[in-house]
C-alpha cells in the first residue's frame, strides 16, 4: 500500500520545500492510500546537508538528523496506523539549519518530502547577506567549513551599516566584520583543532551560541585603530543599536554586537 506523507501544519511552501525554525517541531502523518488501521508505517529522517555547513569540511555522518518526539534520538521508527488510516508522529528539527529528508515507508512504496530548517526573522523574512563590495567595511572570517558567514536580519544589517559607516567617516578606518550568521541561521558550528566533525554534538564549548538568529556581528579590534578609536566605535555602536539585544560583549580580540 502506498504511503501518503502529510504535513499537518500551516507553513511556507516554496518549490516543494517546507520551512521551519531550528529546534521546533512539525506534526507528520503517514497515511495509507487505501485506509485501514493496525498497519505499520516506518518513518526515517536523514540529513541532506546545506545550511552553510560545507560537507567537504565536516563529518556529515555525525550531523544531527532531527528526531521523533517520544522516541529519544532514534532516526528510524515504526508507528501503526489508527482508525483514520494514518500513523501520526512529530518530528523535532535539530538546532542546525539545512536540508532534511523525511521518508514514510509502507508495504507498497514510499513518499519522500524535503524539509528546509531555517531561522526566520521576526518579520517573516529569510536572513539577508551583508553586501560583499562595501565602501565602509571589509568582510573577514570566511573559512572552508563556513564560506558564507555574513547573514543577518534586515534590522541588524541596516543598523550595522549605519554604525560602521559613521565610524569610517569619523576615523577613515575600515572596520572588519567577522562572523554574523549562516545563510539560514541556526547553530553556527565550527571546526575545533584538527577535528573534521565540527561541533555537531559538542554544542556548548564551541561557542557562537548567539550567532543563530541573524542578530549578531563580530567586529575585529585589529581594524579599529587605537584604544581611543576602539572606544569611539563602542560608543557609536551603543548609540546605533549594537547593544539592542543586551550589552556589547568585549572579547579578547573583537566586539560582539547585538541587535
Amino acid at each position: 500500500m502506498k504511503i501518503i506523507l502529510l504535513f499537518l501544519i500551516v507553513c511556507n511552501n516554496i518549490l516543494g520545500l517546507y520551512y521551519l525554525k531550528p529546534g521546533t517541531t512539525i506534526p507528520l502523518s503517514g497515511c495509507l492510500s487505501s485506509g485501514g488501521s493496525g498497519e505499520l508505517v516506518t518513518f526515517t529522517t536523514t540529513s541532506g546537508g546545506g545550511g552553510g555547513h560545507e560537507a567537504t569540511n565536516h563529518d556529515v555522518s555525525a550531523r544531527p538528523r532531527g528526531s521523533f518526539s517520544g522516541f529519544g534520538s532514534a532516526t528510524t521508527i515504526g508507528v501503526y496506523t489508527g482508525v483514520d488510516g494514518c500513523a501520526h508522529v512529530t518530528w523535532v528539527a535539530p538546532i542546525f539549519s539545512g536540508f532534511y529528508d523525511i521518508s514514510a515507508y509502507g508495504g507498497g512504496g514510499s513518499d519522500l518530502s524535503n524539509l528546509l530548517v531555517y531561522t526566520q526573522a521576526d518579520g517573516g523574512d529569510l536572513l539577508l547577506p551583508l553586501a560583499v563590495a562595501p565602501s565602509s567595511y571589509q568582510l573577514i572570517g570566511m573559512t572552508p567549513p563556513h564560506p558564507q558567514n555574513h547573514y543577518g536580519t534586515t534590522d541588524a544589517i541596516t543598523k550595522l551599516g549605519v554604525i560602521i559607516g559613521a565610524f569610517r567617516g569619523s576615523t577613515g578606518l575600515l572596520p572588519s566584520v567577522n562572523d554574523m550568521s549562516l545563510i539560514y541561521g541556526g547553530k553556527f558550528d565550527f571546526v575545533v583543532g584538527s577535528s573534521s566533525s565540527g561541533c555537531w554534538t559538542d554544542t556548548v564549548s564551541c561557542g557562537h551560541q548567539e550567532h543563530r538568529l541573524g542578530t549578531n556581528a563580530d567586529i575585529s579590534f585589529a581594524s579599529l585603530g587605537t584604544v581611543t578609536q576602539r572606544a569611539l566605535f563602542k560608543t557609536m555602536a551603543e548609540a546605533g543599536g549594537g547593544d539592542g539585544g543586551g550589552p556589547i560583549v568585549v572579547h579578547a580580540d573583537h566586539f560582539h554586537l547585538r541587535f
